[in-house]
This record gives C-alpha cells, structure tokens and sequence, in this order.
C-alpha cells in the first residue's frame, strides 16, 4: 500500500483538525496506526476522509428526524383545540405557501448545479495531475467552477485557496471523489512537450570522442593535458591542483578529442562523478612513485559505474626505481586486468613530463572511440550536460556546457534547472566566439537568468515565455519539497533542541566563484565536526559577496568564507561595521584546515587526571596548627603541594581531596621528590592511619581535535 508520505500531524494542519481526534477515527480504521507522527497509506486518508464527511452529516440529519414525533403531538393538540385555533390558520397557510415556493426553488437551482456538475463530471476525459497544481488549474482540467471544487474540499475537512499549491495526492484524493479518472505526470513528462525539435528523420552523424582524465592528487593529470594542448594550464590553478572541471577539445593526428581534466583532491567527490558520466573514455592516472591512492580508487569506482571503457596511463615513468609490476597487481586487484595478463584493459606507461608515450595513449584512444562508433543527432532535441557553472561580473552567469545531442546555437532559448534565457554568446574552449556547437564539443555560454547548477542537464525550450513556466514550476516544486522538509514533529523539535544545547555550531556563509567549487566546500565542511561541535552551513552562492551575506552574517553571529571572490563596497562598509569574521581561500585544502581550527576553538578542553606520585604513610604526628600529620616516604614519582589526592587502604579509595601542607625536616616545600620522607597534611580529614597509601594526581587540559 502506498504511503501519502504525510504524519497524522501534517494532515492535522491541512485540514484544520485536532491531531488527536484524527489518531481516534484512524485507529478505528486502522488499529497498526499508534502515533500521531505515523505516516498513512492513501487508502486510510481516504477513509479518513469519507468519516470526516459521515460523522458532520449526521448532525445535520438529526434535527428532521427528531422533529416529527413532536410535531404529531403539536398536530394532535391542534384537533383537540380546533375550534380556537381554526380562524387564524388561513393566514398562516398564505404566509407558508410563499415559504415553501422560495425553499422549494432554492432546491430546484441547487439540485440543476449539482446535476451540471455531474454531467461534467461523466463528460470529462481522463485528468493529468501534476506533482502540484492549484484548485483553479484543477477546476479547468475537470470543467467545473473553482468554487464548486472548493466546496468540494471543504465537505472532504479541507481549507484552501484559490491559488494554494497542493500536492499530487490530494489532488487525486479529490478526483477519485468526485469520479473522475486520473493519470499522474512528472515534471519531465510535462517539459517534454515544450522542447523545440521533435524529428522523426534524425540525421546522426560521427561526434567528436569525450575523455576525461582522472586520478589522485597531483598525479600529473593536468600536466598530461598541458602536454597535448602545449599550453601552461596548471600554473593558473592556485596551488598547483585542478579545483575546476576544464573543458579542452584537442585536434590529434587521430582526430579531434574532447577532453575533460577532473580535481583529483577528495573533497572534489561530485565533480569527478560528473566527469564520468558525461564521458565517452576514462584515462586512469597512476603516478609510478605512489601506485594506487584513495582518489585514484574512487575514480576507478565512478568509471565503473558509469559503464565506460578504461585506460590506465601510469605516469612518471621516467623515475629511477619504479616498480610497474607493482601498480599492474594494484588494478588487477580493482578489476583492472591489463592485456598482456590476459585481461581487456590497455596499460600505457607514459611521462607527462617528457612526453614519452603519450602518442601511443592518443592512439590507443582513437582506437577505442573507433570501436564505440560514436554518433549523435544534429537535428534534434538539444541535450548539453553543465560541466561548470559561475557568476562573472561583466557577462552575468556565465555556464561551460557540453553537448551531447542536437546543435546548440545563438539566440536559441535556453532551460537548465530554475534558470532560463536566450543565449547571447558561445565562445569555444580557445576563448573565441562561435555560432553554433555541435555534440561532443564543449564551449562557454552566456544569457542564463541565474547559475545553473553542475552536472544539470541544459535543453532548448520554443519560446521564453514558456522556458519562464516550467523555471517557475520547478521554484515552487523546490520550494514545496523544502517547506515538507522543515516541518518537524515536536519530538524532532525537542530532540533537535536538546542536542543543539550541547553542541557547539560554527554557522557559515560560502561563496565561490564556481558552483562546483562552491558545492565541493560545502561537502568538505558537512564531514567536519563531532557530537560536541558541528558546522551550519547557513547560505552558500556563486559570486562575490554581497550586502546581503554580509548583514546576514552579522544577524546570525556566523562567519564568511570567500573562495576566490571578494566583498563589494556596500558588503565591506557592514563587515566593518558589525566586525564580521571574513576568511578568503584559493586552496580548498587550506580552507578545511583552518575551519577545522576554527571548530576545535569552540569545544571546551577536555579535563584528563594525570597520576604524578604515590607516597607510603609509615606514621602519625599530631600538630596543633595542621591536626594529623602523615609521616610518609615517596614511593613513586613526585608528591606537589598544589595536588589533589585520593587516600587508599587496602586497594580501596576512602577519601578524595586536597594536600593542605607538605613539609619536609620543618620546612613547608612545594615538592617532595622520589625516595624522600615528608610530612603530609590532609584537608579537612582526620582519618588517615599507618599503611595508607596517598596517590597525587593533577587536572590537565587536553585540546580536542576533530581528526
């Protein structure tokens, strides 16, 4: 049976009910229902429903049927009194008769509505409900007057307005109720129709091979690259490492090749995974010195996944003492075999530094494309995946896209998530402008409304008026499906109230100038923290910061973080003004080592007992300053006057507390060391006998860290 995916609580409030009234009629429905915070099937909110309905009708009915008996004994009381009452009855029939003509014409028009409704109703084809739709969108679908559909709700417990979104099941609660059939659509059902071609005779021609390099950290990926495009690409990524998903296209003696260079840092998870399912070929990267590293296993993974062909490049070859071998056992063990082993994977020894093999990994790519046979159509519906995303000042979302399918080009209408526009500029990977782009070529676009994310898919809609509809549609679906997350339970609430009273959160503001660099951060920051200390990642976007960060940093006590961007001026006067901490990274490893520091800072220091002495009681001296004093012999360490102690007789703790003097031949000291005898005196305890043993310890402050 399907769930509604709703509590007993979230039903309450829809329909303005109390949540424990409902839980009594469910329970009598269906005795497996216990909480209030219990999710019901469709079926049981149907019936839910249907009892709402039969328990207000008979209040209803019972007023007629009781009135008749009373009103036979009003009518038995008018023969017996007859002759009295007789004269004024005339009056009062007239008076009647012009009642009833109204009431009964008032029914007449009700009972013609009603039947229009259900002539309608019997008329109507099949509904399409959408994942949301509002009672007006609805009544238009069904033919019907939105006020009638209204009423119809508010018989079913249910208060809404005319423009109030509600979702699928409802809606098809409500349909069933009223007879009709019904057909749910998924928004990408409906967003079908609005693209632009729609060819029967697709002309496919061969498209350019997609390969995306992928291995650990400063494997030499970029390098590679750098390499076949004899350009200096790496030295323009802060520190050396790729933290962008770049989009080449490389003409070879073997063809044209697209290529695409992934981060190989860990926190760069999602774009790799992006990297290989938008690939035609992987080119795995092993650094000879390191073998297989976490990263370089994790890409072998999405390689997998994504079902494409693999071919192992181990690079720095050209090192003294590698060991190839080595790395061939290390991929056979990932079910990587290599051909010579008997396996159906090409293993390529190559030096990005020198260049040595890497015409045989050109060849051995133009061989494997050969074999794929890779076509795609020119003249249908436009598909592109976004490699990367960003917000430039001068040209507004600027978005690196690869083509998949069709011929993208200027001016045409584009849709990508909740943003839209009509391109206004396609420049290829060189920099330059172009007119149009074809499948398997990767290029720069401008004239989006907002930043799309990474890894969404782009299509061409026929009009913007239409590309505004569905970016709007997909807003409120997302906003929908945000506001069902936010609503809680109150046991959620007070949980979540609890463990926030114990636990210290770091509240964060990120911007970036990328959306996947911006994505990769957050990722980084979720995994950061414990129990004691977590951080909140509070709003996050691509572009530099704003006002609006900067006033919501200072209202939320929570601290900024700019990956390669700045504050304009407005932001940087309310910075100053609310003295809001700022930080600004161009290296992600740096950025999660310093917040790390940051949270640690928040947690109290954890308090250790650190064991420093034991000493021997072998008498008793009375004193008329200090009472008791234990004579007694350092055994084991150091004895301190600042101490706390535990006295132990026979293995057992009989008292915890404080030295309230130490002295050593009449002298107060502040520290006894091994093998010296010494006087003791115990605070506020005067029990202490021979053979005691005293055990000092100290309070020491332990910095937690989060690794």
């Amino acid at each position: 049976m399907l769930k509604t995916k709703k509590t007993i609580i979230e039903i309450a409030k829809l329909i303005k009910f109390d949540p424990n009234e409902l839980l009594k009629t469910l329970r009598s429905i269906n005795n497996q229902i216990t909480s209030v915070d219990d999710e019901i099937t469709n079926e049981d909110y149907k019936n839910l429903l249907i009892q709402i309905k039969k328990n207000k009708q008979p209040a209803k009915q019972n007023v007629p049927q009781n009135k008749p008996p009373s009103h036979k004994k009003f009518v038995s009381k008018k023969i017996e009194f007859k002759k009295e009452v007789a004269p004024e009855e005339p009056i009062k029939d007239q008076d009647d008769l012009q009642d009833d003509l109204e009431d009964k014409k008032m029914e007449e028009i009700s009972k013609q509505k009603q039947e229009k409704v259900k002539t309608t109703i019997n008329n109507k084809k099949t509904l399409h409900i959408n994942e949301f739709m509002t009672p007006k969108e609805l009544a238009h679908q069904m033919g019907i007057k939105v006020n009638d559909l209204i009423k119809q709700f508010v018989q079913m417990g249910m208060m809404i307005t005319v423009n109030q979104s509600i979702d699928q099941d409802t809606c098809i609660l409500v349909a069933e109720e009223l007879g009709f059939k019904v057909k749910t659509v998924q928004s990408s059902e409906n967003e079908e129709e609005y693209q632009l071609h729609h060819f029967d005779d697709l002309i496919y021609e061969n498209r350019n091979v997609v390969v995306t390099i992928m291995g650990h950290v400063d494997h030499g990926k970029t390098t590679l690259l750098d390499y076949i495009r004899k350009s200096r690409v790496q030295v323009k990524e802060a520190g050396g490492i790729t933290q962008h998903i770049g989009a080449y296209q490389v003409d070879t003696s073997n063809g044209k090749i697209t290529f695409l260079d992934t981060p190989g840092h860990e926190a760069f998870t999602s774009m790799r995974s992006r990297g290989a399912n938008v690939t035609d070929i992987v080119v795995l990267i092993v650094a000879a010195d390191d073998g297989l590293m976490p990263q370089t296993e994790e890409a072998i993974k999405h390689a997998q996944a994504a079902e494409v062909p693999i071919i192992v490049a181990i690079n720095k070859c050209d090192k003294p003492g590698v060991d190839l071998e080595k790395i061939k056992t290390q991929l056979a063990n990932h079910s990587l075999t290599t051909e010579e082993w008997g396996g159906d994977t090409m293993v390529l020894p190559i030096s990005a530094k020198t260049g040595e093999g890497v015409n045989e990994l050109l060849e051995a790519i133009s061989l494997n494309a050969e074999l794929l046979e890779l076509k795609a159509p020119i003249n249908g519906p436009v598909k592109a995946s976004v490699i990367e995303s960003k917000l430039d000042k001068g040209k507004g979302p600027v978005v690196t896209i690869l083509v998949e399918s069709g011929t993208l080009k200027l001016s045409d209408i584009v849709l990508c998530d909740t943003a839209y526009g009509r391109v206004r500029a396609i420049m290829n990977d060189q920099g330059q402008q172009i007119k149009e782009v074809h499948p398997g070529s990767p290029a720069e676009i401008t004239g989006f409304s907002s930043v799309p994310n990474a890894g969404s898919t782009v299509m061409v809609v026929k009009n913007e008026k239409q590309a505004r509809e569905i970016a709007s549609a997909r807003i409120t679906k997302e906003r929908q499906a945000q506001i069902a997350e936010k609503q809680k339970s109150l046991h959620d609430i007070f949980s979540e109230l609890k463990s926030d009273q114990d636990t210290n959160v770091l509240k964060v503001i990120v911007k970036a100038d990328v959306h996947g660099s911006m994505e990769a951060i957050i990722q980084s920051l979720n995994k950061i923290g414990n129990q004691d200390a977590k951080i909140q990642v509070i709003n996050e976007g691509v572009g530099s910061i704003t006002e609006n960060d900067a006033t919501l940093a200072a209202a939320s006590d929570a601290i900024i973080i700019g990956f390669n961007v700045r504050p304009d001026a407005q932001a940087r006067k309310v910075i100053q003004t609310n003295k809001t901490n700022i930080f600004y990274f161009n290296i992600i490893y740096d950025l999660i080592e310093k917040i790390t520091n940051a949270l640690e800072g928040l947690i109290a220091p954890k308090i250790e007992e650190q064991i420093i002495g034991y000493a021997e009681v072998k008498d008793i001296f009375r004193s008329s300053k200090f009472g008791e004093i234990a004579g007694s012999i350092v055994v084991e360490g150091i004895l301190k006057k600042s101490a706390h102690i535990r006295v132990i007789r026979n293995d057992i703790v009989i008292y915890q507390g404080r030295l309230e003097s130490l002295r050593h031949y009449q002298q107060d000291v502040d520290l006894v060391k091994n093998g010296t005898e010494c006087g003791i005196g115990v605070k506020d305890y005067t029990d202490i006998k021979k053979n005691d043993r005293i055990e000092a310890y100290e309070l020491v402050e332990r910095k937690v860290t989060l690794s």
